[in-house]
Parts: C-alpha cells; sequence; structure tokens
C-alpha cells in the first residue's frame, strides 16, 4: 500500500500472492520487495505495475523462512537466498545474472544476513556459515573470513562489527584480521547495532544490552518481556530515537 506522505491519499495498493515480511527497497524509482516464497517482485514506485518477478525454487533443507535486504551495485540487485546461494539480479528485467554457493551444510542454509558493500566487494553469508566477501560483478568469492556471523554485520569506519551464536561481539577488519572480540552475554546475539555513540546488543533471550564499544562493558539493559523474545527485522534508528519489534509483537520506542 503507497500512501501520498502529507495527505495520506491512496496512490496504489496492490495484491502480490504472499507475505511480505520485510520492508519494500526503493531504488532509481523502483520498488523490489522480497516475499515470503522465495520471489522477488520489482514495481514502478509511482505507479505500482510490476515490472518483474523472480521466484526461486523452494530448498528442500529446513529454512529459517527470512530475507535478506536487497543492495544495489550498479545495474544488479544483490541478494541472499533461502537455499544456501547468493545471487544477482539484473535491475532492469529480473534475470538472474549469477548465484554463487556460501553454504554447504544441511539445515538453516538461509543466505539472509544483508549484503554490505565494502571496498568494492559484496561481504555476506548465512548463521550457519562463515562470512565471505563476493566480486559484485561475477559472484566469484574473493575472500573467506575466519567466522560466522548471527546478527546482521555492519560496517563502522574500516571494521564489520557482527555479534555471534556464543554471545560474542567481533571487531574485523575488511581483511579478516579480528581486532577485538568479548563475550557479552551467555545467549546467542541476534541484532547489533550503533547508537548515540554506543553498542546495542539484542539476544535471543530477549534482552537488549547497550555496552561501551571500547570496553565492551555493560551500561544498561532492558528485557523485552519474554526470555524467548527476538529481534528479526530491523531495527529503526533515527535522530528522535530508537524503534524494535520483538518477535513476540511488542514495540519499543527509546529515546
Amino acid at each position: 500500500v503507497v500512501r501520498q506522505a502529507v495527505t495520506g491519499e491512496l496512490k496504489y495498493a496492490i495484491d502480490l500472492g504472499a507475505p511480505i515480511e520485510s520492508a519494500p527497497v526503493h531504488h532509481d524509482g523502483r520498488l523490489v520487495v522480497y516475499l515470503r516464497g522465495h520471489q522477488i517482485v520489482c514495481l514502478d514506485a509511482s505507479t505500482g505495475k510490476i515490472i518483474w518477478n523472480y521466484r526461486r525454487a523452494v530448498p528442500i533443507t529446513v529454512t529459517l523462512q527470512r530475507t535478506t535486504r536487497p543492495l544495489f551495485v550498479g545495474d544488479k540487485v544483490i541478494l541472499g537466498f533461502a537455499d544456501g546461494y547468493a545471487g544477482a539480479l539484473s535491475l532492469q528485467e529480473g534475470t538472474l545474472q549469477w548465484e554463487q554457493k556460501l553454504v554447504d551444510t544441511q539445515k538453516f542454509v538461509d543466505v539472509d544476513l544483508n549484503p554490505i558493500l565494502a571496498e568494492g566487494l559484496v561481504i555476506t553469508g548465512s548463521p550457519s556459515g562463515e562470512l565471505k566477501a563476493l566480486d559484485p560483478a561475477s559472484g566469484a568469492i574473493r575472500r573467506n573470513y575466519p567466522i560466522g556471523s548471527m546478527s546482521q554485520p555492519f560496517l563502522r569506519g574500516d571494521n564489520l562489527i557482527f555479534g555471534t551464536d556464543s554471545g560474542e561481539v567481533i571487531f574485523m577488519a575488511l581483511d579478516g584480521q579480528i581486532l577485538k572480540s568479548q563475550r557479552v552475554t551467555k545467549r546467542a546475539i541476534n541484532q547489533v547495532l550503533w547508537w548515540k555513540d554506543h553498542l546495542v546488543v539484542v539476544t535471543f533471550g530477549g534482552e537488549l544490552i547497550g555496552l561501551d564499544p571500547l570496553t565492551f562493558k555493560r551500561i544498561g539493559s532492558f528485557a523485552l518481556g519474554h526470555d524467548q523474545s527476538a529481534v528479526f527485522g530491523d531495527l529503526a534508528v533515527g535522530s528522535q530515537g530508537l524503534g524494535v519489534l520483538s518477535s513476540r509483537n511488542r514495540l519499543f520506542f527509546f529515546e
């Protein structure tokens, strides 16, 4: 559903035929929407007209049914798939330009870490495997990192910051050197972000933790209401505060 931002007037509404569990991404007059059924749809952002539709074969392995945020590099849309592959689609036509297998395990092979462009390479991966750096033109693996990430990695300066399934926060250089790591919780970390010059960590144990980025010392924590709560979508960070939607459908806003 698309509405005029000021008046709220409906511009268009379109049924895409499957649950939409990730935010549509706007780029160059288009909206790219990743649907739950292993399907990516590209719309004209002004009219809602479907420009192309790419459907991936449903994997036979166990999947978390999560999706990546599409990354636009030149004329390509780069994203991960639930079958253990990363791939690039043509922005104009939606045809598959390349695909690269990143995970060899049998369960939870989803490549659902949002791809990041750093030093001309695309960094992505699956929580079930190690992070990889890919050539965005061909999909060739240019670098294998020595560790996997449970949370969405993010770039801070020349460093990648992410959390692991053992409760560690990692600062890693783009060449793969681990600059700093420390276990800050006994539970797996599924979100890490930078906010107000601090690190914010969300665990699968329903806890949001504030850390000093230099010492990794806890400066505060907040319970999300249930010890099995998690945050699967993106956290919303803005000038007014931090928005968090938990897996138990509780919405929190921090100033």
